[in-house]
Parts: C-alpha cells; structure tokens; sequence
C-alpha cells in the first residue's frame, strides 16, 4: 500500500562544513534502507565575497 510522505525528514549531516539534509524517502523517513531520495544543502563560509568583473 502506498504511503503519503507529507514532508521531508530534516537531517544535519556530520562533519566540519554544515550540511542539512532533507530526506524524503529513505532509512530515516520511511524505513527504505535500500533507497534515498534526498536534498542535500551545503553552506559555504568563504572567506569574502568575489564580485564579478567588469567590462
């Protein structure tokens, strides 16, 4: 029987860089270890911001 994912699981990946992941089918949100269907955000902290040139 299908069942209705009304929203992603939010996961925070571990690591030195932050991460956040959104799992939508998966271990985590619909004990599914043998697929995952996910969205993976990663945050830069760069050091500055680079403008692009001009012409």
């Amino acid at each position: 029987m299908p069942k209705l994912i009304e929203s992603p699981t939010i996961i925070e990946a571990a690591g030195n860089k932050p991460k956040i992941i959104r799992e939508f089918i998966g271990r985590v949100n619909s004990n599914t270890p043998g697929v995952s269907i996910a969205h993976l955000i990663s945050f830069c902290r760069c050091a500055k911001l680079v403008s692009p040139k001009s012409y």
